[in-house]
């Protein structure tokens, strides 16, 4: 009976497992046919302006050619529409015709100027639309074609199977099956290719591998851990490269601007995964992406400059041998309220619960309320990183005049001040001050 009930089991596991990729298959069957709709579609709508705006154009390869517009890709096809449509709207734009007088030719030529930039401008937007749709479409298929791939490896049938990566694929002379080409939608495929020559689509995995595994956000400190892995400068041709690849040339990357409030350091990048980006890291990479520190620290913070300085300020405290929690949770205080730090940093068995100030105008009753909040939940010790010296001074003497006659531990510290020192430990701290004991 023991060996009954186990083949029992077995079959239907198996019968499970074939219902699942049955599904699978289905709605394989189901994208491709909206995929290939939408494909129908986006040439439907190439040739349609191609018709209305160019119809000379169009006569043109159809005396040409016996097959016409079908021998012409549709991105060949939007570039001849898009320079003869303008070379067309120039010489309509002109203020006269021949046997015509200047102010009727004027009117006449600027109503159809108007009409057809008004009708280019819906067909091109309906266009946009179409191939947004398409795109989507085509990750969603491929996705789909990983998970059939994935339910025909649990049956045992090893015929149709792609090799998944595990997030550590190509680290320490690992090699992992690239995906084909095929299974790729069409601007996976032109990424790929564009960059298999010169090593510059293996450059770009690794990128979008880092990212999707860590969450990491600050640029320079993204390029210092790639310049290490590739043994090249941060600040090389390469790496410069890399970003702008990534970024406006395929969209995988988006690059925010944000100046560093911190002494020397100029502008800095937070660098996130476009929705595109992630869409490559789960098809090429077979990685779902975590979710970034940028996403995570804007629900905490006010501003993309207070969220570079909490980045700076836990490198700094890291470099100074804590352990560094950039996600603490809140603390409750006596009367119910709450206590949120920016950071938390360990060492030798003592947590510090931290404050990360920018040197920004504060409403003053709010300001000695926060502290009130702070001296409560951190039993008066109370640490604060700021970005120069500056700030150092003006939030002492803001938080030593809501202190009050309480006695208090006040740490401060400021990143211009002391990044690079390799200061170890409490002497991180440039400032402490006790208050009434």
């Amino acid at each position: 009976m023991v060996a009954g009930d186990s083949v029992e089991a077995l079959r239907q596991s198996y019968e499970v497992s074939r219902r699942q990729m049955q599904s699978l298959l289905e709605q394989q069957g189901r994208l491709r046919q909206v995929a290939d709709a939408y494909a129908r579609d986006t040439r439907a709508a190439i040739e349609h302006i191609a018709e209305a705006l160019c119809s000379g154009l169009v006569d043109g390869y159809c005396k040409a050619s016996p097959e016409g517009l079908s021998r012409i890709s549709s991105s060949d096809l939007a570039d001849a529409v898009v320079r003869d449509a303008g070379r067309r709207l120039l010489l309509l734009d002109a203020a006269t015709v021949a046997g015509r007088s200047v102010n009727d030719s004027y009117d006449e030529v600027s109503a159809e100027a108007a009409s057809l930039r008004k009708e280019v401008a819906e067909l091109g937007g309906r266009l946009k639309e179409v191939m947004l749709e398409r795109d989507t479409a085509q990750n969603r298929l491929a996705l789909i074609e990983a998970q059939l791939e994935e339910a025909y490896q649990r049956l045992g049938d090893r015929r149709m199977a792609v090799p998944l990566r595990d997030g550590g694929a190509e680290r320490e002379g690992q090699t992992v099956a690239e995906v084909p080409d095929e299974r790729l939608p069409e601007w996976a495929r032109e990424w790929r290719q564009s960059g298999l020559s010169d090593g510059s689509y293996k450059r770009d995995c690794d990128l979008l591998r880092l990212l999707a595994e860590t969450g990491m956000v600050r640029r320079s400190k993204v390029a210092r851990v790639l310049a290490e892995m590739w043994s090249v400068n941060p600040r090389s041709g390469a790496i410069q490269r890399l970003f702008s690849r990534c970024g406006k040339k395929f969209d995988l990357v988006s690059l925010e601007d944000v100046k560093s409030e911190t002494s020397g350091a100029g502008k800095d990048q937070l660098v996130i995964l476009t929705e595109k980006g992630r869409d490559a890291c789960r098809l090429v990479l077979r990685l779902d992406p975590v979710e970034s520190q940028y996403h995570k620290l804007m629900r905490r913070h006010k501003s993309y400059e207070h969220v570079l300085l909490n980045l700076e300020a836990a490198d700094l405290l890291r470099d100074a041998g804590y352990v560094v929690d950039l996600f603490p949770p809140s603390l409750a205080v006596p009367g119910g309220a709450e206590f949120a730090p920016d950071l938390a940093a360990s060492l030798n068995g003592r947590t510090l619960f931290i404050e990360v100030e920018r040197d920004a105008r504060k409403n003053e009753k709010e300001w000695t309320r926060k502290w009130e909040i702070v001296y409560e939940a951190t039993n008066g010790e109370i640490y604060v990183v700021v970005a120069n010296k500056t700030a150092l001074d003006a939030v002492r003497s803001g938080i030593v005049f809501s202190m009050g006659k309480r006695p208090y531990t006040l740490c401060l510290t400021s990143v211009s001040d002391v990044r690079g020192r390799r200061l170890q430990g409490h002497d991180v701290w440039m400032v402490e001050r006790r208050g009434v004991q």
